[in-house]
């Protein structure tokens, strides 16, 4: 699109930059007077598109950006609104993400240095996590400046998933259990949260999946708990 609009206007320079050649010759056969006026014209052209591209690409900028973080806040409100145990129909909830909440469903979470967050390695370490599980389907949702909420879908048998991320060495991931459908979407998303809590009490590990922390998380937690996790 850059290059189209790029194209368009110096199209419209060089037809402006014939036709001002034309009168010039016409006006004056002194040649220092042609130079001069075909100098003024070439200085004051490329002036001119330069100026009115930035303008442009600066316009266009801050439409991506309210549009983007109106999106955002789309995500934002129905995942809350799914998570948060509302009567939102599925079809109603997926056509609002842009991504299936039935079928299979997995939840993570990946994080940065708060003191140093790098939006591009946490969007990088998301599409790596897509590839090792095959998705074919990902949802992340920002939860913070430094943290990014994630959800896979339609991927078959998982392997290993907790070899360091090689794409974002820096980022940190904790992992929920698979589940299905809304219910699996809240439930992997939790135990996702809950993971995480328990590896930003600690300085080790980079990858951590629900099931290598649940008796320690169980333990911070209640009797009933750890009666569900035996059942």
């Amino acid at each position: 699109a850059a290059r189209n609009v790029w194209a368009a206007y110096n199209a419209g320079r060089d037809v402006v930059w014939r036709h001002w050649m034309r009168l010039t010759f016409a006006a004056s056969t002194d040649t220092a007077v042609v130079a001069r006026s075909l100098e003024v014209v070439a200085d004051s052209l490329a002036t001119w598109i330069d100026e009115t591209l930035r303008q442009l690409a600066e316009h266009l900028e801050r439409e991506r950006e309210e549009l983007t973080r109106a999106t955002h806040a789309q995500r934002f409100e129905t995942v809350t609104l799914v998570l948060e145990g509302a009567p939102i129909e599925a079809a109603r909830a997926s056509e609002r993400l842009g991504y299936r909440v039935e079928g299979r469903q997995l939840g993570a979470v990946l994080w940065a240095d708060p003191a140093a967050p790098d939006r591009a390695a946490l969007s990088r370490a998301a599409e790596e996590l897509r590839r090792r599980t095959g998705a074919r389907e990902i949802l992340t949702v920002s939860a913070s400046s430094f943290s990014l909420w994630v959800w896979l879908g339609g991927f078959g048998e998982l392997g290993d998933l907790t070899e360091p991320l090689l794409d974002a060495p820096d980022i940190r991931c904790s992992i929920g259990a698979p589940g299905h459908d809304v219910d699996g979407f809240r439930r992997s998303h939790d135990e996702a949260v809950e993971a995480q809590r328990l590896m930003m009490r600690s300085a080790v590990g980079r990858v951590a999946t629900f099931a290598e922390v649940a008796l320690v998380a169980l333990a911070a937690r209640d009797e009933q708990a750890a009666r569900e996790f035996i059942a």
